[in-house]
């Protein structure tokens, strides 16, 4: 309305909490606009059977499009700041849980 530029904004971010458990996301994970994406999935003990914390979506070039974590603040934040600054992390450190996820947003 004023010819101005709007301001920035990040990625899209929404958290909730239902049924005792706290549900964060940012960016998108839907894999359809996105040919040749993947999801990496982060479990609490690392293994394939485990209870996942958090989930990644990875472009095909290896850009991070999307995270959804329970119980993982930490994360949705670190996945922020790694999706707005176009940042291509490892898919093995996003889904290894010994990796402090702040050291991902370097």
């Amino acid at each position: 309305m004023l010819g101005e530029t709007p301001p920035a904004f990040g990625a899209p971010w929404f958290w909730s909490d239902r049924h005792g458990v706290h549900v964060e996301a940012v960016g998108t994970l839907d894999g359809r606009q996105a040919p040749g994406s993947r999801t990496v999935v982060r479990t609490a003990d690392g293994t394939p059977d485990g209870v996942p914390q958090a989930a990644f979506l990875l472009a095909a070039d290896g850009r991070l499009l999307g995270c959804a974590v329970v119980d993982l603040p930490l994360m949705v934040r670190a996945a922020r700041r790694i999706i707005d600054r176009g940042l291509l992390p490892d898919a093995d450190a996003l889904a290894d849980p010994s990796v402090d996820p702040r050291k991902l947003a370097r």
